[in-house]
């Protein structure tokens, strides 16, 4: 167990929220970063297991979790593209990698409880929605936050392919600036300051690797209509980087769900979206 103070010290939990970090192992040599939040004194028994979106850091969340964690225990996996896991060379990073991750993790019954809720945003929602039929054990319910059915990537990220090292630093800024000119809200300066922030800390051949593969990915929509548990999907009607009209398309398919439109990016990310959630999930 460690102090909360030391492990994340820019999210700031209630003091009765106590803190583990740790890693899992998925596969051979493929080792995870993983938070668990736990309140003094849970309102359910219920567990919120929470995957994160493509490069997504925790301090993205520092709104959101601090406010679930103090209603019910949360799990949080960093998946396989983050600085900070722990992986064997020539590592893949397809969206199917990051699925098998997912599935080991939720089937660690010493870590994820028998009644849990199942939750991802952006990338992590898409590998929710793609794992559905493969569990063994099902969540009592989903919420989805900015699910994608594919990735907005520029096309210029190909030419890390056969780019020398020394340049990638400019082709990453060439992928900044194209994302942050014509995908994100230039309202939304929070949503600005967390992508260059993300950026600027990912690894870069992680984020090359999954990049180039998460080009590839679009999905089949029959695996939607085929999930039958309520399903919160959370959108965001002045966000240009996931496919806005698609995310409530998305909500449309699945036959249980409820689709909930907020204001931007940021506000998917905040305490707001947090109280929407564990009011919809108090009356699921």
């Amino acid at each position: 167990m460690s102090q909360k103070d030391n492990v994340i010290e820019y999210v700031k939990f209630p003091a009765d929220v106590t803190i583990e970090e740790f890693y899992i192992n998925t596969a051979p040599e493929v080792q995870l970063r993983c938070f668990r939040f736990t309140p003094s004194n849970p309102k359910t028994k219920r567990q919120f297991v929470f995957i994160p979106g493509w490069i997504s850091e925790l301090e993205s969340w520092r709104y959101f979790l601090p406010n679930i964690a103090q209603h019910m225990e949360v799990v949080y996996l960093e998946t396989r593209e983050k600085r900070t896991s722990n992986l064997p060379p020539k590592s893949v990073f397809t969206i199917e990698a990051i699925q098998e991750d997912v599935l080991h993790f939720l089937e660690n019954k010493d870590l994820v409880k028998e009644d849990y809720i199942l939750s991802g945003s952006s990338m992590g929602a898409t590998v929710v929605l793609e794992i559905m039929s493969q569990l063994k054990r099902a969540p009592s319910a989903l919420v989805l936050i900015l699910p994608n059915s594919r990735f907005s990537i520029p096309k210029t990220i190909t030419l890390l392919k056969i780019m020398p090292i020394p340049l990638f630093t400019a082709v990453k800024k060439l992928v900044m600036w194209f994302i942050l000119k014509f995908r994100v809200n230039p309202d939304d300066k929070d949503h600005q300051d967390a992508f260059i922030r993300q950026i600027n800390q990912a690894n870069m051949f992680k984020l090359r690797d999954s990049a180039l593969s998460f080009q590839k990915y679009n999905m089949d929509w029959d695996i939607l209509r085929k999930i039958n548990l309520p399903s919160l999907v959370v959108g965001a009607r002045k966000d240009n980087l996931h496919q806005k009209d698609v995310v409530r398309d998305m909500a449309e398919s699945i036959p249980e769900a409820t689709f909930k439109d907020m204001k931007d990016f940021t506000a998917t990310h905040s305490s707001k979206c947090a109280q929407l959630v564990i009011s919809w999930l108090g009356n699921d």
